[in-house]
């Protein structure tokens, strides 16, 4: 039986500066996981694992160089040994990991491995496998780590019940999977598309406040509060609030649960 031990990705000749940088990262990063595993690995693995890797990372440098920080070869590379490691100390997959002929496949293990990143840097973003992995993927987009850190604290302290594509709002293009309807302390709200867009990208500090804020809000309205306007639909209703120590818009859907289409801080 071939061991995975054995094998050899390591350099082939002399690399370039960039090729060692992209070598290193990856020798440090499984050195991290597996630190961070608490278990026991040997050097020969985790050699295999971060040579592996880098030689994956290397390879694929130039298809992935144009895209963004999670979805490069390098972040690629640092999913699935975040996949791999998880895989190998499956007590499950104790009598083959070593084995050559029985690895796992490359790329599923590399989005579970993204999985993992994922539910680790923003937990408050209830991910899962489909979550991270669709075509319209909110952690393969675009966005910096600014928005999804914004659309992780606006998810504190609530439960989302589903999602949804969302279009997006001009300038921004397309659509993306976000969740669309959640609940804090019973009160379930569905999310409108301008809502979820402000969550993303607010346009100035008046605008993405999250869900407690919203629910906080949409508690206190009161029927003095409305706004009547003839021309929403009957169904629409637009209120502003004073409460917090400020003075709030929201415009909402009735239903089951409501539906809130504007959400934001109005200044007079």
């Amino acid at each position: 039986m071939a061991n995975i031990g054995d094998q050899d990705f390591g350099p082939q000749g002399q690399e370039q500066a960039w090729e060692k940088a992209i070598r290193s990262e990856l020798g440090k990063f499984t050195n991290k996981t597996w630190l961070n595993s608490n278990q026991n690995i040997s050097i020969n693995v985790l050699d295999y694992i971060g040579q592996y890797a880098a030689t994956y990372a290397i390879t694929n440098h130039a298809i992935f160089f144009n895209n963004g920080p999670r979805t490069n070869s390098t972040a690629w590379a640092k999913a699935w040994v975040l996949g791999f490691v998880e895989w190998y100390l499956n007590p499950q997959n104790a009598n083959i990991r070593d084995n050559v002929a029985m690895q796992p496949d490359f790329l599923l293990t590399a989005r579970r491995g993204h999985l993992l990143w994922a539910t680790k840097e923003y937990r408050n973003i209830p991910w899962t496998f489909a979550d991270v992995n669709r075509n319209d993927s909110l952690w393969f987009s675009g966005f910096d780590e600014v928005s999804l850190e914004r659309i992780n604290m606006n998810l504190q302290n609530c439960t989302v019940n589903f999602w949804k594509s969302t279009p997006l709002r001009q300038p921004m293009i397309g659509s993306l999977w976000l969740p669309s309807q959640c609940t804090n302390k019973g009160l379930t709200l569905i999310l409108g598309d301008e809502i979820l867009s402000d969550w993303l990208a607010p346009p100035d500090a008046d605008h993405g406040h999250p869900f407690l804020t919203l629910c906080n809000v949409y508690n206190a309205k009161k029927d003095s509060d409305r706004l009547h306007r003839p021309q929403d639909p009957s169904t629409r209703k637009s209120y502003e609030v004073l409460i917090m120590g400020g003075r709030w818009r929201i415009a909402v859907n009735d239903g089951n649960p409501p539906s809130v289409i504007t959400f934001f801080k109005v200044h007079h």
